[in-house]
């Protein structure tokens, strides 16, 4: 007797389990496909007895598989990976049953199990089609073309999406060019949080334009939550990867933020420049400073008789 279960069995990787059970029935080694999903959904077919090895056949229960082995040239399943179990099954007539006084209701009840398996895994890949209501005006085709025209709509979204880094980066220009002297660095300071609103602002109006779109699977009419989590991320500074900077010139690795103060152990007038450009002059014996910079920029001071360096570069979320 067959029960009601699913002829597969899927697992997600936690970097150190080996064993993976099957609750299903197998004749044979060759009833039984594995397959493996990267990091990517890249899907690779495993071999038994290289990659993995079958505890037991034909036990109604089912049993379970050891993954990897020695010989394999995959490793431990990790947490970005899956692993599928599934029933195999040639679809054909197992016996020829003619016209006789004797039957073998054996031979038959094997029979009619072989079929309910081949059943159960065809309902399992039907129930992974794209379907449509009996009564749905729509063919599984056209349903394929609305989506495709989703997809359109939402690579504008990251067109648009793109234009507002560019408002951004012009945004940065500005703030980078306020700086001259004392008097400056205050209004740069305070230029600085304007620009800050306005990434503010523009942070908002991608969220709203996201919104505004169909997201993939046709549910509502913004994009799914990652996509917008991670276009709302990209100009926010990532507070918990701050790197010190010890010593000038330094190079910016990253897009990213430079955020702090430093002063100068001398009476000398201290400027803090990027790219040859002021952004910092020394006023009330500090300078502070909040800038949003490029990848391969270059910090540097007008003098290396510096007292305190609390100045940190932080990465953009978006870029962690």
């Amino acid at each position: 007797m067959i029960y009601d279960i699913l002829p597969v069995n899927n697992y997600k990787g936690n970097n150190s389990s080996t064993e993976f059970e099957f609750d299903f029935y197998i004749e044979n080694a060759d009833q039984l496909s594995v397959y493996l999903f990267d990091k990517n959904n890249t899907k690779y077919l495993l071999k038994n007895e290289l990659d993995y090895s079958i505890n037991e056949v034909q036990n109604e229960n089912g049993s379970y598989i050891t993954f990897p082995l020695e010989t394999s040239s995959y490793g431990v399943l990790a947490e970005n990976e899956k692993l599928s179990i599934e029933l195999n099954l040639k679809a054909y007539q197992l016996t020829q049953y003619g016209n006789s006084s004797s039957l073998n209701l054996s031979a038959l009840e094997n029979s009619f199990d072989y079929l309910t398996r081949l059943i159960q895994i065809l309902k399992r890949k039907i129930d992974l089609c794209l379907k449509v209501e009996e009564i749905s005006e729509s063919t599984p085709e056209e349903f394929i073309d609305s989506l495709n025209q989703t997809k359109i709509v939402a690579g504008n979204s990251a067109n648009e999406a793109k234009a507002c880094m560019d408002k951004a980066q012009n945004y940065m220009i500005e703030a980078q060019n306020s700086a001259n002297n004392s008097q400056a660095s205050y209004l740069n300071a305070k230029t600085i949080e304007e620009s800050i609103s306005k990434f503010q602002q523009l942070e908002n109006q991608i969220t709203v334009g996201l919104n505004s779109k169909a997201n993939l699977n046709l549910a509502n009419s913004v994009p799914d939550s990652s996509f917008v989590a991670k276009c709302t991320s990209w100009l926010m500074p990532d507070t918990s990867k701050g790197v010190q900077i010890a010593s000038y010139p330094y190079t910016t690795p990253d897009l990213g933020w430079i955020i702090g103060y430093t002063n100068a152990t001398t009476s000398t007038y201290l400027y803090m420049y990027l790219d040859e450009k002021p952004i910092g002059a020394e006023a009330d014996d500090y300078i502070n400073i909040a800038v949003p910079v490029s990848k391969g920029q270059v910090l540097t001071a007008s003098t290396t008789s510096i007292k305190q360096r609390q100045l940190y570069f932080y990465p953009m979320k978006g870029k962690a």
